[in-house]
């Protein structure tokens, strides 16, 4: 079995921000503060993968910050599926699985809403690339997409159970 998490990319907007959201919708959650311009926000009741539980919150987030928002679900690292909130509605969706045939969806939405400078060139490459494990995708978009180096792998419980990758810094990081 393969890893299984979600995530909210919180494009343009602090960690604290989210956080205070997170705090008036009643969500426990852990935020990652951003290291670029994407916050990442680890929900719990997203992890079910429950895809109305997810767009709900992406779009009340998007909403709430006036900001966009891209929803990750890894799904058993079979899947990489990203969901796209702008200007206060779902604007599409980017899914991909172990082969470029499986690649569907917009990259250049992708980019545009968490890092419009990205190399679009090595965004492609990294979505055409096979990979055994979705996490190693996941891993390649980092960099290019300038997304929080520690928020590889992790959602809300593989932090709130320490099940991470070996020396994961939870320094910063904000509960609510």
């Amino acid at each position: 079995m393969g890893a299984h998490y979600t995530q909210l990319l919180v494009h343009d907007s602090n960690a604290e921000r989210c956080a205070n959201v997170l705090r008036e919708l009643r969500r426990t959650a852990v935020v990652i503060p951003a290291e670029g311009e994407v916050s990442v926000i680890c929900d719990q009741q997203s992890e079910t993968q429950n895809i109305d539980v997810i767009d709900s919150l992406a779009l009340t987030v998007c909403v709430r910050l006036k900001c966009a928002v891209v929803a990750l679900i890894n799904n058993d690292d079979d899947w990489l599926a990203f969901r796209f909130f702008d200007n206060a509605e779902f604007c599409g969706d980017l899914i991909t699985g172990h082969t470029p045939f499986s690649l569907r969806g917009s990259i250049f939405r992708l980019r545009r809403l968490t890092n419009p400078h990205a190399p679009l060139l090595a965004l492609f490459l990294t979505f055409l690339a096979p990979v055994i494990f979705q996490t190693q995708r996941h891993g390649r978009l980092i960099p290019i997409l300038g997304l929080p180096p520690r928020s590889l792998g992790v959602g809300f419980d593989y932090i709130s159970t320490g099940r991470v990758r070996g020396a994961f810094d939870k320094n910063g990081l904000i509960f609510t």
